[in-house]
C-alpha cells in the first residue's frame, strides 16, 4: 500500500499520496496514514452516493398510495384506482426528506392553534413577567395539574394540563413534534380518531402523572403527542410491511429521544410513558381507514365529536377556569385543606361505626389513621369513647365559632394578625370535620 500508485483518472489520489509523502518525511507511520485517509475518503464518497440517492428520491414525482398501495406516474392529486387524496409535490418532497408539513385544515394545524391561543391568554395574563416562561402560579391558576388540587375534586385539571406550556421553548418542541407525527395518523387513522387518540392519550398521560404523585405541576401536550407516536408506532408494528416497520421505527426513535430529554431536563416522563404505552394499545388494536368496514366508517364520526367536545372542554376550561387560583399561596391553602380533610376522615368514620355499635368496624378505620396509639386493633372501648367525644366537642365548638369567634377555642391573642391567622386555621380546622 505504500507504493500504491494513483490509479488511472483518479485525481483524489495525488493529495492522498501526498499526504503520506509528508507523513513519511514527519516520522509517522505511511502505511497507517495512507489506510485512514483510504477509509475516510470511502465514507465520504459513500455519503456523497447517498446524498445523490435522496436527491434523486426527492425529485421523483411518483408515490404510493397510502390506502391501496398503488403506485401513481406522478401529478395526480388523487389514487386512480381508490380515489384517496395524494401527496403534492412540495410536500412530498419534504416528507421524502424527513419533514412533513400538515394540511392547513388538518387536525394537526387546528390543536396547533389551540394550543398557541392557550398560551397567548396565559402569558398575556401575566403581561408584567414577560412572554417567554410562565410562572408556576400562572400555570395553576389556568389549570396546570397540581396532585393536591386535583384531590380537592379539580378533575378537570387531568385535560386542561395538556394545553398549557411553561414557555416559548416548550411550546415550540412540542409544535414541531405535533407536526411531525400528527399528520401520520391522520393520514393512517383519518382525522377525526386522529383528535380522539389526541385527547383520550392525553387524559391518559395526565393520570400516568397523576398516579405517580410527583409533587409539582404537570403541564403540556407531550403526553398526548407521546401517545400518537405510540398509536402510529403500534400500527406499524401490527401492519409488518416495509411502510408499516418504517414508520414503526421513526416512531421507536421520536419516544426515545423524549424519554432520554425528559430525564436530562426532569421532564414528567411518567406522562409521557403513560402516553406512550396507552397510544401503543390503541394502535395495536385499530385498523387503518382503507381497511374500515361499513360500521367502523359510522363509528368515526362519533369519535371525532367525543374528541372535539373533550378537546373543546378543556380549552375552554382552560381560558376561563371555573376556579380561580390568583396566587401560590392560595392554591397551597386549597391543597392543605384537601390534606387535612382526607387525615381527619379516618377518625370521622371510627367514631360513626363506634357510635353505631361496631367497635371493630371502628377499629379497622382506625388503621388509615395516622395518630400513634389509635392503630387499630391497639384501641381500647375506652380510648375510643375518648376519642368521640373529643371530636364531639370539637364539633360543637365549630358550631359555635361562627357566632362567638376564636374564644370557643383559646384566648384571643392581642395581636391583630395572629389573631387573624388562628382564626383562619380554625375555619380551615372546622370545614375539614365538618364536611
Amino acid at each position: 500500500m505504500a507504493e500504491r500508485e494513483p490509479r488511472d483518472g483518479d485525481e483524489r489520489g495525488d493529495w492522498v499520496d501526498r499526504a503520506t509523502a509528508v507523513a513519511r518525511w514527519l516520522g509517522l507511520n505511511p502505511i497507517k496514514v495512507r489506510w485512514k485517509l483510504e477509509a475516510w475518503r470511502g465514507r465520504m464518497q459513500a455519503r456523497r452516493d447517498e446524498l445523490a440517492m435522496r436527491a434523486e428520491l426527492v425529485r421523483r414525482r411518483q408515490q404510493n398510495c397510502p390506502q391501496c398501495g398503488r403506485l401513481s406516474e406522478g401529478g395526480e392529486r388523487r389514487c386512480p384506482s381508490c380515489g384517496a387524496s395524494l401527496e403534492g409535490r412540495t410536500t412530498l418532497a419534504l416528507r421524502r426528506i424527513g419533514l412533513a408539513l400538515p394540511d392547513f385544515v388538518s387536525v394537526s394545524s387546528l390543536l396547533a392553534v389551540a394550543i398557541l391561543a392557550v398560551y397567548a391568554r396565559t402569558a398575556g395574563a401575566q403581561a408584567d413577567a414577560g412572554w417567554f416562561e410562565l410562572r408556576i402560579d400562572t400555570l395553576v391558576r389556568f389549570g396546570g395539574q397540581w396532585p393536591p388540587l386535583v384531590d380537592a375534586g379539580e378533575w378537570w385539571r387531568l385535560g386542561t394540563a395538556i394545553f398549557l406550556h411553561a414557555g416559548v421553548l416548550h411550546l415550540v418542541f412540542n409544535l414541531l413534534a405535533l407536526s411531525q407525527v400528527g399528520p401520520a395518523v391522520e393520514t393512517i387513522f383519518g382525522r377525526s380518531r386522529m383528535l380522539f387518540f389526541f385527547m383520550l392519550t392525553g387524559l391518559l398521560a395526565s393520570l400516568a402523572s397523576y398516579a405517580v404523585g410527583r409533587n409539582a405541576v404537570s403541564i403540556g401536550a407531550s403526553g398526548a403527542i407521546m401517545g400518537l407516536i405510540g398509536v402510529a408506532a403500534g400500527w406499524g408494528h401490527r401492519a409488518g410491511t416495509g411502510r408499516g416497520r418504517d414508520i414503526r421505527n421513526r416512531m421507536l426513535q421520536w419516544a426515545v429521544y423524549t424519554m432520554l430529554f425528559g430525564l436530562m431536563i426532569g421532564a414528567d416522563n411518567a406522562a409521557h410513558l403513560g402516553g406512550f404505552v396507552a397510544g401503543a394499545g390503541l394502535g395495536l388494536v385499530s385498523r387503518p381507514v382503507w381497511s374500515d368496514g361499513p360500521w367502523r366508517r359510522r363509528l368515526a364520526p362519533l369519535l371525532g365529536l367525543t374528541g372535539f367536545a373533550a378537546a373543546a372542554a378543556a380549552v375552554t376550561l382552560t381560558l376561563a377556569p371555573p376556579v380561580e387560583h390568583g396566587t401560590a399561596d392560595e392554591a397551597e391553602t386549597v391543597a392543605n385543606n384537601a390534606e387535612l380533610r382526607r387525615l381527619a376522615e379516618p377518625y370521622k368514620r371510627a367514631c360513626a361505626e363506634y357510635r353505631a355499635g361496631r367497635p371493630e368496624a371502628a377499629r379497622a378505620a382506625l388503621r388509615g389513621g395516622s395518630l400513634e396509639g389509635l392503630a387499630g386493633a391497639d384501641a381500647s372501648p375506652d380510648l375510643l369513647e375518648e376519642l368521640c367525644d373529643g371530636i364531639d366537642d370539637l364539633l360543637e365548638r365549630c358550631r359555635r365559632f361562627p357566632v362567638e369567634g376564636l374564644a370557643v377555642f383559646q384566648t384571643p391573642p392581642a395581636d391583630l394578625r395572629l389573631r387573624t391567622q388562628l382564626e383562619a386555621t380554625w375555619r380551615t380546622t372546622c370545614e375539614a370535620w365538618n364536611d
